[in-house]
């Protein structure tokens, strides 16, 4: 179900130019950090750690991918 406002062309607080387009209610695949998740469960998931540091490294690890890549700009 969509919020009233996402609805209402012209809704008062959008800046000009911007047009809300409606989505499913529960759309993961359409949200990038959705994805985040899945990476950091298969670095650590049923894995054991000897260390809070040893773990935050690969998690570490496994992000600095998304750390060093450049965010691409949609027209």
């Amino acid at each position: 179900m969509q919020a009233g406002f996402h609805l209402q062309p012209g809704h008062p607080q959008l800046p000009e130019g911007i047009r809300v387009l409606p989505l499913p209610a529960y759309s993961p695949e359409l949200n990038p950090a959705e994805h985040v998740g899945s990476m950091l469960k298969m670095t650590a998931a049923n894995r054991v750690f000897e260390t809070l540091p040893e773990m935050e490294a690969a998690i570490e690890q496994e992000m600095r991918p998304l750390w060093n890549t450049t965010p691409t700009s949609t027209p």
